[in-house]
Order: C-alpha cells, then sequence, then structure tokens
C-alpha cells in the first residue's frame, strides 16, 4: 500500500520504526568500533598490537643484535644486522641497523662491506645521529687504507660540526694532515651547570664553560637526578664527556687525565671502556703505539668493542702512522 494511501496513525508509526531501525543500526556499528578498538588495547597492552608489531619486532631484534656486537659475537651479531638491513626501516632503527652492521663488519676485517655501510649511512641518514659516527669510521679505514689525506678530510667535517665527536674530528685530522692542534671553543656563552642536558649543550656549542660544567658534575652528580650507584656511573660518564670538553680546548694533557679517571673508576664497564679506546687514540696520536695496544686490549666488550677490535688487527700489521703530533 502507497504511504498516500495511509492513515495518519500508520504514517507516524512507520517513521518511528524507520527511526528506530537507524539508532539500532547506529548504536549497533558503535559497539563493534569500541569493541574492536578495546580489542586493539588489550592486543597493545600484552605485546601484540597489531599496527606496531612490526616496529617492535624490528627494535626488539636490532636490540639482540646490538647486545652480540657488545660481547664481541661479531658473526652472529652481522648476520642479524644484514638482516634488519635489508628491511629497509625508513626511520632512525634503519641508521642504526645500517651503523652496526658496518661495525660488525669492519671488527670482522670486512672492510670493503664495512665502507659500504658507512657511506649507507651517511648517503640514506643524513641527518640522523648515526651519519657523524659513520664519518668518523671512514675517517679510519680512509687511515688504515693508506690515504691521510682523505682521512684528515673526513676527520676535518666532523671538526666543523656540532655534535659530541667534534673535538676527536679536530685531533685527528691534525694529526692526519699533518698540522698543528688548534682549540675549537669560541666565546663563553653562559654560566656552569650542573644539569647534563644544558652541559652537553655547551659542548656542542663550543662554549668553553662546558668545561666547569662537566666537572662539577663529574665531582658533585647532576643536580637533582640520580642517587647511589646510578649517581656514580653518571660521574663516569661526565669524566669520558670532560675529556671531550678538554679537547676541544686544545689541552690533551687534561684530556688524558680525565679519560683515565673514567677508565679506572669504570673497568670493564660502558664508560670505562669508552675511555680505553680515547686513551688508545691519544697514544697513537702521540706516538705511543704499544700503550695504544695495551688500552684496546682492556676493551673486550661494550659499544667501543667493535671499533677496539679493528683497530687491534689494524696495529697488529705494524702500520705506516702519521707522525706523532707535538
Amino acid at each position: 500500500m502507497a504511504s498516500a494511501e495511509l492513515g495518519p496513525l500508520a504514517r507516524r508509526s512507520r517513521r518511528v520504526q524507520r527511526r528506530r531501525a537507524f539508532w539500532v543500526l547506529f548504536w549497533g556499528l558503535l559497539s563493534t568500533v569500541l569493541c574492536a578498538r578495546c580489542s586493539a588495547d588489550r592486543q597493545a597492552h600484552q605485546g601484540g598490537a597489531p599496527p606496531d608489531s612490526a616496529d617492535s619486532d624490528f627494535d626488539h631484534r636490532l636490540e639482540e643484535a646490538r647486545d652480540r656486537l657488545n660481547v664481541g659475537d661479531f658473526a652472529p651479531a652481522r648476520d642479524a644486522l644484514v638482516a634488519l638491513v635489508q628491511q629497509a626501516h625508513p626511520g632512525t632503527p634503519g641508521a642504526r641497523a645500517t651503523l652496526l652492521w658496518g661495525k660488525a663488519e669492519w671488527a670482522l676485517g670486512h672492510d670493503v662491506a664495512a665502507a659500504e655501510a658507512f657511506e649507507l649511512v651517511r648517503q640514506d641518514f643524513p641527518k640522523s645521529a648515526e651519519a657523524p659516527k659513520a664519518q668518523h669510521k671512514l675517517g679510519w679505514m680512509a687511515l688504515m687504507a693508506g690515504d691521510r689525506a682523505q682521512a684528515a678530510r673526513r676527520w676535518g667535517d666532523l671538526g666543523g660540526s656540532r655534535e659530541p665527536l667534534w673535538p676527536e674530528g679536530n685531533l685527528l685530522a691534525a694529526w692526519a694532515g699533518g698540522t698543528e692542534l688548534t682549540p675549537g671553543f669560541a666565546d663563553p656563552g653562559g654560566p656552569a651547570t650542573r644539569k647534563w642536558k644544558d652541559a652537553k649543550e655547551q659542548l656542542l656549542w663550543r662554549d668553553p664553560m662546558a668545561e666547569q660544567s662537566f666537572e662539577l658534575i663529574a665531582q658533585q652528580g647532576q643536580l637533582g637526578k640520580a642517587t647511589g650507584s646510578k649517581a656514580e656511573l653518571q660521574r663516569h660518564r661526565a669524566r669520558f664527556f670532560l675529556g671531550k670538553a678538554h679537547l676541544g680546548m686544545g689541552d690533551v694533557q687534561r684530556t688524558g687525565d680525565a679519560w683515565l679517571t673514567a677508565a679506572k673508576g669504570n673497568p670493564g664497564g660502558e664508560w670505562g671502556g669508552r675511555a680505553a679506546v680515547k686513551l688508545a687514540i691519544l697514544a697513537l696520536v702521540y706516538g705511543d703505539v704499544e700503550q695504544a695496544r695495551g688500552r684496546l686490549a682492556e676493551v673486550q666488550r661494550g659499544p667501543l668493542a667493535a671499533e677496539a677490535e679493528a683497530l687491534r688487527r689494524w696495529l697488529a700489521t705494524d702500520p705506516d702512522l702519521p707522525d706523532p703530533l707535538r
């Protein structure tokens, strides 16, 4: 029957039924959406959220590969990292995976593959924190290949940057290029600080007050932060960066003192290992190859274990080194 032939009550009943059907459908759809969202939230809480599962798996595998690299399992770490790099992750994890792949290849003596990896970091992730680290390693690889001019250029680019490797870049560029070491700090920009972030910013921006800031943190800890063993670890870290600040000022003696304190205070630990590798580099730059070998022998694990292995292998060949800095 056509709606025009229905009476007023019948037409009103038909409208009520349609309205009721609409709201039943609406609330049914809304319930479905909310249930799906709750299910996703539960999965996320349990570690199985579909949208982020690929990234989470990548990060987990990257962490495992890095741990293997840091304990000296270079071949298994390399295999795992190659698989990760092949996934072509576009973000920061991809840059980290590629850099670590290069480090593993370098530690294994695969210099061509290592150089390829480090160049990929520079080309594919030029704005990443890993790019200057790759540049630093390419400088070493150039020196190991006998190209001192290329090494000096690689390291010199670091010396002109605002990131934590610039003091070492200045030192190594002067050594490889046969020039004098010149301080890289500008005029003071602010007071000393016991806040880690501010102290690091002073270092990046070449403020000589970074020396006093890291000295304060090394002696007293960061203002209002860690206590106990965490505070002590923080002081080792501050002494390591204090060495960088001294080096930026051209004070090699105090650089060595700060790194030696860190190495003795945290033997076998992250910052002690980092300091031992930097002490080995200082020894090389100033012509003491035997001391360099001894320092590198101390580093069997940690974030610079791969670099230590590559440098040990190179020094075992009695390479022709640049003249020591004076």
